[in-house]
């Protein structure tokens, strides 16, 4: 990766850095203000212990590997990947086809796996594009990452509220908001 050479593509790239950040956290933190709607649904607390574990767990799980990917691929196919995986756990996690709870559970394994990629390849971006600006760049991450995670409780219940589907389909939205980065912001990553 080389440093961007225009103001258009430090623009370019520190949105698309932000909006990656943005989509960390709220597929996590939307799930506990739904709790008891979910519960009131038919979905075991156990479930929902487990729904909210097991991202976590793949955040280390999944980062052991995320590094050799983004290396291999480069990290702005790998940081694409990991969004469309988060994307995907998103969708699955929202919905119960089988009655078995599978799809619940596998979504949130996909949405701990897409989450571990922009955790541990957002950082390296920063290091190699922006070294004399680590701490700026670092702080302006971790806010929008914040800021996603702060998203995701306060618009749990509203979302629940008006869309047809209930708390399915506030936990559904997540995965479009994942999807927003457009491919050349991804991109200008690798640029």
């Amino acid at each position: 990766m080389k440093t961007p050479s225009s103001v258009w593509q430090h623009s370019l790239l520190i949105i698309g850095i932000l909006l990656i950040a943005m989509n960390l956290r709220p597929a996590i933190t939307a799930l506990a203000p739904l709790v008891e709607r979910m519960q009131t649904g038919g979905v075991d607390v156990q479930v929902i212990g487990l729904l909210t574990t097991l991202p976590l767990v793949l955040f280390g799980l999944a980062g052991l590997f995320v590094g050799a990917i983004g290396n291999r691929f480069g990290f702005a196919r790998a940081l694409g990947a990991g969004l469309m995986i988060l994307s995907i756990g998103c969708f699955l996690r929202s919905w119960d086809f089988s009655g078995t709870n599978f799809e619940r559970l596998a979504g949130s394994f996909l949405i701990g796996t897409g989450i571990a990629f922009g955790n541990v390849l957002l950082p390296g971006v920063v290091k190699s594009r922006y070294p004399n600006h680590v701490g700026l760049m670092t702080s302006l991450y971790s806010t929008a990452m914040n800021l996603g995670g702060t998203l995701g409780i306060a618009l749990a219940v509203p979302l629940a509220n008006w869309l047809n589907g209930g708390w399915n389909s506030s936990l559904n939205a997540w995965g479009y908001v994942a999807l927003i980065p457009p491919p050349h912001l991804v991109a200008s990553i690798d640029a």
